[in-house]
């Protein structure tokens, strides 16, 4: 049996100090430190880092180099081998707008990716960002091959597809997300949007149940106009920050821990 510790253990929502993790092919146990110790055979000395479960990435373009974009089985495999050292255990490559044709490439790429035993990360599917988007709220997306929505082809392809994310205001996006919701277990974002709180929380009942990037690339918060951020807040939706603190002001990540829950 082996042991973890010295370190600060991550579990049900919780930092623990002075334990250890007791493990062999399984999770066994977590005790006292000193207990673990004790009836531990191989002994692992974290030197005060994070023992956590591993990390689902749902947003990463690429890694070392390479992007989902640039097509490939070996740009996939280069990405979960790279990504696996952060502990990060599953993904979802993420595709950008560009053409039709690149995002076939792409996709195709990781369906052939996630049929061979690769090493690293796991590959749970494909991210969609995009073409669905609102031209005005673009961010880094290209705005030439901005699409209305279309369920059919995201349909022949919801073997590889496991979320999208879209802009409920633009023309046919209600229809898109019921069709979507009905025939599909693809889970739907709201980004790069100009959506009126009123907009965001119809795509929310509608059967959105994330928001991408908050705050950037979306209509803000505004106490009159809440917006795409307010509409967050106010729903039970998850989300995702980029918490580089350039994107978005440190002083802003205690207020959706506690919204969000950590």
């Amino acid at each position: 049996m082996k042991c973890l510790y010295n370190g600060t253990i991550l579990v049900n929502n919780e930092a623990l100090e002075g334990k250890a993790l007791l493990y062999d092919s399984k999770i066994i146990d977590i005790v006292d430190e000193d207990e673990g110790l004790l009836k531990a055979t191989e002994k692992i000395d974290v030197g005060g880092c994070y023992i956590s479960p591993g990390f689902v990435d749902i947003h990463i373009h690429g890694y070392d180099g390479v992007d989902t974009m640039d097509g490939g089985v070996e740009v996939i495999q280069t990405i979960a081998k790279g990504i696996a050292s952060n502990g990060v255990t599953s993904f979802l490559p993420t595709t950008m707008t560009m053409s039709k044709e690149d995002i076939d490439i792409a996709l195709q790429s990781i369906r052939e990716a996630r049929k061979i035993s690769l090493q690293g990360a796991e590959i749970l599917g494909a991210h969609m960002e995009g073409p669905y988007l609102n031209i005005k709220f673009k961010g880094a997306q290209n705005e030439v091959y901005f699409q209305t929505p279309d369920s059919e082809y995201v349909k022949e392809n919801k073997d590889v597809i496991r979320h999208i994310t879209m802009s409920p205001e633009i023309e046919g996006a209600m229809d898109f997300i019921k069709d979507i919701k009905e025939h599909t277990d693809i889970s739907l974002s709201i980004g790069h949007s100009g959506a009126t709180f009123e907009e965001a929380v119809a795509g929310i009942k509608a059967g959105i149940n994330h928001v991408t990037h908050l705050f950037n690339a979306m209509s803000p918060l505004h106490h009159r106009e809440p917006g795409v951020v307010g509409a967050t807040l106010a729903s039970d939706v998850s989300c995702e920050i980029i918490c580089d603190t350039i994107h978005v002001h440190p002083g802003l990540f205690k207020l959706i821990s506690n919204v969000k829950g950590p």
